[in-house]
């Protein structure tokens, strides 16, 4: 198993930090591009278990940082708060068009000779989100893998935005480190102005490719609720694979720093494993 540790310009300029991971065979095989969610970074939890399970069973697996994660330390989950403070659904759909359009032209650092030319789209909660949004910038893109997913962006109440619009910037804390960070008005602002564009359940009703939909039945961050509306709203049901999972939370059971697996994430990896293998 080879790992390459590199990095892209997106179009701001802003150096994008990614992660491929290859079992070196010169087999044909699809990328499994993975899209982290939000506080979150391409090495947090079982991120990179994932994709070292998927690069075991014939795929290239890449993950990156969405260009103003800002994560500075990703251990300790240290952030550049004025970097992630400037963060916006809009960029992050820029960075994975920024991605694609490297990969075409091939500035990704992946072994060409044996990349089948084919995508498989996978995301965890906003970057599930992120996922649904994206699943059409490319006829490479031919899955859609969507974990711990919400249904919506817009998740404020009015009295929230009001706030939020008159400070400028919402603030909050980490748990674990303590660090306060900010969010500025531009993402709320950002989901308004593109509400139609954004409107997930809308856009997951015009993805063609199959689906696969996995959450916990214990997910206190993202109520299952928004998995059920996802799905709902996928038009064609023979190509829909959705899964609820026993006692199992937002992160399938895992913690960061990552420090073993467990059952739950087991199931997570056979069920990603086996519907993109399907032919």
């Amino acid at each position: 198993m080879s790992t390459i540790v590199s990095s892209f310009k997106n179009s701001c300029g802003r150096d994008i930090n990614l992660e491929i991971v290859d079992n070196s065979n010169r087999t044909k095989k699809t990328l499994f591009l993975f899209l982290h969610g939000f506080k979150a970074f391409r090495n947090w939890g079982f991120y990179p278990y994932l994709c070292e399970k998927v690069a075991e069973n014939d795929f290239i697996a890449a993950r990156f940082d969405f260009s103003l994660s800002a994560v500075a330390d990703g251990e300790r989950l240290i952030y550049i708060p004025e970097l992630f403070a400037q963060n916006t659904v809009s960029q992050e759909l820029q960075d994975v068009q920024d991605f694609l359009s490297a990969l075409e032209n091939k500035q990704i650092p992946i072994d060409y000779h044996s990349w089948d030319g084919e995508i498989v789209l996978c995301g965890h909660s906003r970057g599930a989100a992120i996922a649904i949004l994206a699943a059409n910038f490319s006829p490479r893109i031919k899955k859609l893998v969507l974990l711990s997913p919400i249904a919506t962006f817009d998740r404020y109440s009015d009295r929230q935005k009001d706030l939020w619009r008159r400070n400028g910037y919402v603030e909050f804390k980490l748990v674990h480190s303590q660090q306060k960070l900010r969010i500025n008005y531009s993402y709320l602002e950002d989901i308004l102005l593109n509400a139609d564009k954004f409107d997930l359940p809308k856009a997951i009703s015009r993805v063609t490719q199959p689906i696969l939909i996995v959450h916990g039945k214990q997910d206190l961050t993202v109520s299952p609720k928004e998995a059920y509306e996802l799905a709902h709203n996928v038009k064609n049901k023979e190509q829909l694979r959705f899964l609820l999972l026993d006692r199992a939370g937002h992160g399938f059971n895992s913690s960061h720093p990552f420090d073993q697996s467990n059952q739950v994430l087991e199931m997570l990896v056979v069920e990603v494993v086996n519907f993109i293998k399907e032919k």
